[in-house]
């Protein structure tokens, strides 16, 4: 099981969210959608040079190239479709080492949606992400999620640490956050 967001290219003078919502309200790996975006196929080779540029680590998937894996440690698995990209973190992590991995995936998510020209959609929160905003919802969000897998499975849990936990955007240390905030990436 993984938390799983996806990335498209909306077209232009549409809402992203109801766009996103008509076109992912299925189970599929490749949803249903209008015509191919003539330019993704480019962008999709940029993305993942970008993508290995900056993060060496990752391997790609097939050939021609169809993803790219962070390391099995992460389980990050980042997709590449013919009209979408995805990013999935397995449901592994809690405590620090989830702020850790999560700040990574948001890494990714951040190249993808530049270079990509593309916007990420949370179907856990059907909520069209902004990323200087809402790392901290994605995060609550997966916790949660791990939780309730946890709990069906009858293992305890770590839950993520504290707010205050001196964890800035940047890694380094910050003052006070406001309460109920998490950590940015």
């Amino acid at each position: 099981m993984s938390y799983d967001l996806t990335l498209f290219h909306p077209p232009p003078g549409h809402d992203p969210l109801i766009i996103a919502q008509a076109r992912f309200a299925s189970d599929e790996d490749e949803p249903n959608s209008a015509p191919p975006d003539p330019t993704w196929p480019a962008c999709r080779t940029s993305a993942i040079a970008a993508l290995q540029q900056i993060h060496p680590h990752l391997t790609t998937l097939g050939d021609p190239p169809h993803g790219l894996n962070s390391s099995e440690e992460d389980g990050i698995r980042i997709g590449l479709y013919d009209e979408t990209a995805s990013v999935s973190m397995a449901y592994w992590h809690t405590g620090h080492r989830a702020i850790e991995v999560w700040r990574r995936a948001w890494s990714y998510l951040g190249i993808l949606q530049s270079v990509g020209q593309l916007v990420t959609y949370d179907s856990q929160l059907d909520k069209i992400l902004d990323l200087d905003q809402d790392f901290g919802i994605v995060l609550d969000a997966y916790d949660s999620g791990l939780s309730k897998l946890l709990r069906v499975a009858n293992v305890p849990a770590s839950p993520l640490p504290p707010l205050n936990t001196g964890v800035s955007r940047r890694g380094g240390q910050r003052g006070q956050r406001r309460r109920g905030q998490r950590p940015r990436p």
